[in-house]
């Protein structure tokens, strides 16, 4: 996850929900785990700025087609 904004803050949820100043951080260039299918939304914040838009992504894991062998 990055910004472009120096000293900005990235807030998270992976529930869909919009994040707020009370969700989890992650740092800039950091990385999350994405270990089952979910919804990931982020957005940014920096003292004396309005925060970002927020972004989201949704995953959905599956599992690989199988194939057969004789």
């Amino acid at each position: 996850m990055t910004c472009a904004t120096t000293g900005a803050t990235i807030y998270y949820t992976l529930d869909g929900t919009t994040p707020t100043t009370s969700s989890p951080t992650v740092s800039n260039g950091g990385t999350i785990a994405i270990n089952q299918s979910q919804t990931l939304k982020a957005l940014a914040t920096k003292a004396g700025s309005p925060s970002s838009n927020v972004v989201s992504a949704a995953y959905v894991l599956k599992p690989y087609t199988p194939s057969a062998s004789p």
